[in-house]
């Protein structure tokens, strides 16, 4: 039996022998992303997944090294002809996602499984070299499994309600809040659990966690359900049963309307336009460069020039310039950085994201626009670089200035020194979106 670990570390264990060398490779890797797309898949598109950087010859040549790797180390688990890599569904393997996906009960051992699963951690300790098409699909596939895992989680919590567990359900809404921090129809479905339970004190503190948490993440206040919500636990009053369940609002209430422009200050006094703003703004007019990453240590002055630039190109942008301020955000992991900045993006213009597809759901909002997104203190987030990618790749008409310390390391990203003094352009697109 072979059993594939995917949460966390990626490991192999067959017929309950752990094959170290397997361990967080490129070649298990390459298996569970044939399982995972139907468990067929051809070996064009292998080669440009995992070598995408390299010529064809190359790819196919490395291919055909990890496909004899993964025919000594999992004999019979993978077949291959001249075009195409299959995994066959005997001889029997497992994947510990499985675990996800077991019918429903409201039994505590099903309730202890679904909760020890740490889906936000998929794959979380593999590190791919050179495959930035690989890196797409893992971070769709993350934002995936979280949106089905949460989905799981809420249904659960739903369930556990009917029947009056409420000590269960506010141990599962607990878990769903680990993952979205900033959904409030969960903050909303744990006060109520904890006014069920007679924690009245508990239920006042879960408000002020989510307002802390939506300050925290969004920049915005609990809306007027949760505050209404609030003022009745606080004095006492009749809570109003739940007309809501606490699953995640769909994509389609990710709306934008289209007049919306965010205004930047013109007023402040800026110094230093000359050709510093020039090159910049030359830069983030051209069709050649979606992505400008104005870099420097702390304290220069990159977010004054940034706002100087949004001043200038504001009416050149029919959806105008939006400002982002990242500076307060608390570096988080990969997958999580990307959330939190899409969350942050989408308060900016005024739109709500759905939990669970936050990457998705604002590439289908600023796809269309054409708009300077201004990224300001970008390396509190620097892992969040993905989001940066999906967007231009997605977007003819968004434009991406960004402020950091570091540069994102996207294939076409223009990078911009910021002196003490002045300001020198260095790096060279490579590739084109």
């Amino acid at each position: 039996m072979l059993q594939m670990q995917c949460l966390g570390d990626l490991t192999v264990v067959v017929d309950g022998v752990s094959v170290p060398a397997l361990t967080n490779s490129k070649a298990a890797a390459l298996w569970l992303y044939v399982v995972l797309t139907g468990g067929t898949c051809s070996r064009a598109a292998l080669c440009r997944v995992f070598w995408g950087e390299l010529d064809d010859a190359a790819a196919r040549a490395n291919l055909r090294v990890l496909l004899t790797r993964l025919r000594q180390e999992l004999r019979g688990h993978v077949r291959a002809d001249r075009t195409t890599v299959i995994v066959p569904a005997s001889p029997p393997w497992t994947l510990d996602l499985a675990a996800m996906d077991v019918p429903l009960t409201n039994s505590r051992d099903d309730i202890a499984i679904l909760l020890a699963l740490r889906i936000e951690d998929f794959l979380g300790g593999l590190r791919l070299r050179k495959a930035p098409e690989f890196d797409d699909w893992l971070s769709e596939q993350r934002e995936a499994l979280c949106r089905r895992y949460l989905a799981r989680l809420t249904t659960m919590a739903d369930g556990l309600r009917e029947v009056g567990d409420h000590g269960a359900e506010a141990e599962v809404l607990r878990r769903c809040l680990s993952l979205a921090p900033w959904s409030e129809p969960h903050h909303r479905a744990l006060i109520r659990t904890y006014v069920d339970m007679g924690q009245r004190g508990s239920a006042i503190a879960q408000y002020e966690a989510c307002a802390k948490a939506l300050r925290r993440e969004l920049d915005v206040a609990p809306d007027a359900s949760t505050h209404a919500l609030y003022e009745a636990v606080l004095h006492g009053d009749p809570v109003v049963p739940a007309a809501e369940s606490a699953a995640p609002i769909q994509a389609s209430s990710a709306k934008l309307d289209a007049s919306r422009r965010i205004p930047l200050d013109d007023s402040l006094p800026w110094v230093g336009r000359g050709e510093e703003q020039t090159r910049l703004t030359n830069l983030l007019t051209s069709a050649d460069s979606r992505v400008v990453t104005l870099m420097g240590p702390g304290g220069i002055g990159k977010t004054h020039l940034a706002l100087a630039v949004g001043v200038a190109l504001s009416d050149r942008f029919p959806d105008g310039a939006c400002f982002v301020d990242l500076s307060d955000l608390v570096p988080q992991a990969s997958e999580k950085s990307g959330t939190l900045v899409a969350h942050r993006v989408a308060a900016a213009v005024g739109a709500v994201l759905p939990v669970g597809r936050e990457r998705d759901a604002l590439v289908e909002l600023l796809g269309p626009r054409r708009q300077l997104l201004i990224l300001d203190n970008f390396e509190q987030v620097a892992d969040a670089r993905d989001l940066v990618a999906a967007l231009v790749r997605r977007s003819n008409g968004l434009r991406i200035l960004v402020t950091s310390r570091q540069q994102l390391g996207l294939a076409t990203e223009w990078v911009v020194l910021k002196r003490a003094a002045k300001i020198q352009p260095v790096v060279t697109r490579k590739l084109a979106f």
